[in-house]
């Protein structure tokens, strides 16, 4: 009987340790930035961060019927096309003016040198990733609304 009462007391214990409060530890989804009629704003390339003034910073904006920006020194615009997560750009054409600082310089020859190559793309969140095949090339956040 001892041991019959010890056994009932054991599993009363035990089935109310199984009732405990459930933790969700997944983080919460946000929404994918919307591709068109935001400005991305170049965050990483080449494997390296983006440290310049916010003046000069290179951007995307996608529009329904053309991509316009800016490589840090001079605008642009032209035509993409995009199937499913493919994405090229086509007849790119921009304006011709002499960058006076030379980092900036360097990074728009590096930005539209890199842009060119872009085949494939995806959104993660606020973050626009550009790919060649599976070779990251760079990537964008939306810009801050002021």
């Amino acid at each position: 009987m001892k041991t019959f009462l010890f056994f009932v007391l054991v599993m009363m214990l035990v089935s109310g340790c199984g009732e405990t409060e459930h933790i969700d530890t997944e983080r919460e989804q946000v929404p994918d930035a919307p591709l068109l009629d935001t400005r991305w704003n170049l965050a990483e390339i080449d494997g390296a961060p983006i440290e310049i003034p916010d003046s000069s910073l290179p951007y995307l904006v996608f529009e329904a019927d053309r991509v316009i920006g800016s490589d840090g020194c001079n605008s642009f615009l032209g035509s993409y096309i995009i199937s499913g997560d493919t994405l090229t750009f086509v007849d790119l054409e921009g304006t011709l003016v002499y960058c006076l600082d030379t980092e900036v310089m360097e990074l728009a020859y590096l930005f539209n040198t890199t842009l060119v190559k872009t085949n494939r793309y995806q959104i993660d969140e606020n973050q626009l990733h550009l790919f060649d095949d599976t070779q990251w090339l760079m990537s964008f956040v939306v810009a801050e609304q002021p």
